[in-house]
């Protein structure tokens, strides 16, 4: 029986080591003597002649007496190709003064190799990484739009509303009549707490859209981080795998008085299990990729709803506001002289504060309407992250189940023969050793991905309860610029309500009936009695 030394990758320098005896006693080690390099022979898949420039060397009695050492460089020929088996063997060597032809040892290069679906799913997981990063960095463009956007009808906003406000003013400023009821100082102040409202408004909206896009590249560093760590661990696990198909080969091939007990078929099948198993969680991660994806795109979709029904209404708030300045300045245009069309006007003006204060309410519902699709699209996404979750735990128990199978095979084979040398004992030593590390290694890619899990979804929930946050924020603000706009119309009525008791007979001049002058009454009646105080 000769000793099979393992599968390795192509172009790999190999060492075999074997050891001879005396032949009187067995435990007696002892040297041997005309063996060169060129008394080494290597065979490929079973063929009766070697490989011609086979690259193997010897080392005699090293590093002791009977124990010597073969080095094969398998880049020395073309022969050495993956999926093939090679055979080496000694001729005329001497040993306790015997001629001795023997086969050493046999290996494979990548003959045994069962982790290519393995490195398919690492490398389609780095490719949906990607479109994941992709598709966040156009979310994180999106709402930066949409913050520029906003910044920009806020400053036309506050531009019409300081036009009304000024408007307003020149009113009140030729209705000298009216001062006793401090017109002026009530609409500066209605100005002012516009102006604050907006520039608090403004801020906030700034504030909020940072910490939206600080939670967003959290969310996509943390992506990295998981995708950076499963590519590690996949790569760690492959390893081992092959450590642990290696060394069961080896004591099946070293153990063949158990054959009857079929343990190739049962390794084949343990590993045909594996590989189906990684093609399912494959074909799952690509469709969990498909949904996230879809739902990101519906958020961005949803995005663009909001964005353009801003644009429709602010068109509409912009077009009311020029309405209602440019029936002002009719009515201080006609200094306080109201025609019956001017009359009109002025009731046309409380009209379009109203249609104003309807728009603005209108907004606020269907932004509240929009906040909720946002929402359960976040929902949706960090339901998708839990599957995901589930599935890979289920995935890491089977893989773990599979792998103690292994070891249980292992250790059965060991039972039933009896008869391992030192060497394969310390090779079952070895298949126990690896499934262990495979077993820790696998529990800590799960808890890792448990806790990346937690750090993600708490970065969602975050993202959300600033979403929810912002839209508190708006309601409030467009509850106080309705609030705003109801003064000013009903300012706007106290001054008609005292401009409508006024005559002009004469143009720009107003009709007055004086009783009165600095509390002396006026007596006369300027015809043939003079004006004059009582």
């Amino acid at each position: 029986m000769v000793a099979y030394y393992g599968d390795f990758a192509e172009d790999e320098e190999l060492y075999l080591p074997f050891n001879t005896f005396s032949s009187d006693d067995p435990s007696d080690s002892v040297t041997a003597t005309d063996l060169v390099d060129t008394d080494i022979y290597v065979h490929k898949d079973g063929s009766a002649t070697p490989i011609t420039t086979d690259g193997a060397s010897i080392d005699i009695d090293a590093p002791g007496v009977g124990a010597h050492m073969i080095t094969i460089d398998t880049s020395a020929d073309a022969a050495y190709s993956t999926g093939s088996d090679y055979a080496v063997r000694v001729d005329g060597v001497t040993v306790d003064g015997g001629t001795v032809n023997a086969w050493i040892g046999s290996f494979s290069i990548e003959n045994r190799y069962s982790g290519a679906a393995i490195d398919a799913l690492s490398t389609k997981q780095d490719s949906d990484m990607v479109v994941l990063a992709a598709d966040h960095d156009k979310t994180q463009s999106d709402i930066v739009i949409v913050d520029d956007f906003l910044d920009s009808e806020i400053a036309a906003l506050t531009s019409n509303l300081l036009i009304v406000a000024s408007d307003t003013l020149a009113i009140e400023a030729d209705t000298n009549e009216l001062q006793g009821d401090d017109y002026p100082t009530l609409i500066a102040a209605i100005s002012t707490k516009i102006d604050s409202d907006v520039i608090v408004a403004d801020a906030k909206l700034d504030s909020d859209m940072v910490l939206v896009l600080a939670q967003h590249t959290k969310t996509q560093s943390d992506i990295v981080i998981v995708d950076d760590f499963l590519d590690t661990e996949i790569a760690s696990l492959t390893s081992n795998l092959l450590i642990v198909a290696s060394d069961t080969l080896a004591i099946e091939a070293d153990t063949n008085e158990l054959q009857g007990d079929d343990y190739p078929t049962s390794i084949a099948a343990i590993s045909t299990k594996i590989d189906s198993d990684v093609i399912v969680a494959d074909a799952k991660l690509d469709s969990d990729m498909v949904l996230v994806l879809a739902q990101h795109t519906k958020t961005q979709s949803d995005i663009v709803i909001v964005d353009d029904f801003i644009d429709t209404e602010v068109a509409s708030l912009t077009s009311n506001l020029l309405i209602v300045a440019s029936d002002t300045l009719a009515i201080e245009a006609a200094g306080g002289a109201l025609t019956g069309a001017q009359a009109s006007q002025l009731i046309q003006v409380q009209s379009d504060v109203i249609v104003v204060t309807t728009d603005v309410g209108s907004l606020s519902t269907k932004q509240d309407s929009d906040m909720v699709v946002v929402a359960a699209a976040h929902t949706k996404t960090q339901s998708d992250i839990v599957i995901i979750d589930d599935f890979i735990d289920t995935e890491v128990t089977s893989i773990t189940s599979n792998l103690l199978i292994v070891a249980s095979d292992t250790l059965a084979i060991e039972a039933a023969g009896g008869a391992l040398t030192g060497a394969q004992a310390s090779q079952l030593l070895q298949v126990t050793s690896d499934a262990i590390v495979i077993t820790t290694d696998v529990a800590s890619l799960s808890t890792k991905q448990d806790s990346d899990m937690v750090i993600l979804a708490a970065d969602h929930d975050k993202t959300q309860s600033d979403i929810v946050i912002l839209d508190d924020f708006i309601d409030t603000e467009v509850t106080s610029i309705t609030s705003n706009l109801l003064i000013i119309a009903s300012d706007t009525l106290a001054v008609e309500a005292v401009t409508d008791q006024l005559a002009f007979t004469n143009a720009n001049e107003v009709d007055a009936n004086t009783k009165s002058i600095n509390d002396a009454e006026v007596v006369g009646d300027g015809n043939a009695t003079p004006w004059d105080g009582a």
